[in-house]
């Protein structure tokens, strides 16, 4: 039955940066809480960011994760566009996504890790980031699927243009 005790009639309003923002996948953590990943635009025409949010079981935004609810990140150089989002066991989240840029064109698939808290962990991978190699520059492929296995180790599942690879 769809609870509409949960947030605002049963919904979370979600708002990131001043121009856009856009959710695309949330994952559940044991406390009852979830996080939230999606893409925002901090003013017309910029490229796009990554974002994380975390709503408390009651539907509320949790003002104490990241900074007032929310990290988001944005690159002056590249668009990414968050894909899929997973939970660690200890409460951190991973995101993957597409990191692209059209001068010169250039596609990745990316993760990122984010702390308990909601930071942006700069220790994982190259400044936060790690580029999954992907055969070829394929232009809109995204990640298909992100797990945490019990070990901690990250799976990434690239969409089926890129059949085959399991990261």
């Amino acid at each position: 039955a769809f609870d509409t005790d949960f947030g605002i009639n049963g919904g979370v309003p979600i708002g990131v940066g001043d121009h856009f923002d856009e959710p695309a996948d949330v994952c559940a953590l044991p406390d009852g809480s979830s996080i939230v990943t999606g893409w925002w635009q901090p003013y017309l025409n910029a490229n796009e960011g990554v974002y994380v949010l975390r709503v408390l079981p009651d539907g509320t935004v949790d003002q104490t994760y990241g900074d007032g609810g929310y990290t988001a990140l944005h690159d002056t150089v590249m668009s990414w566009l968050p894909a899929n989002i997973a939970a660690a066991s200890d409460g951190s989240v991973y995101v993957a996504s597409i990191r692209f840029s059209t001068d010169p064109d250039i596609y990745q698939l990316v993760v990122q890790h984010f702390q308990p808290d909601g930071t942006h962990d700069t220790a994982f991978g190259t400044n936060g980031v790690t580029v999954i190699p992907v055969p070829g520059n394929y232009v809109n492929q995204y990640p298909a699927g992100l797990a945490v296995l019990p070990n901690d180790l990250v799976v990434v599942t690239p969409t089926t243009d890129m059949a085959g690879l399991i990261c």
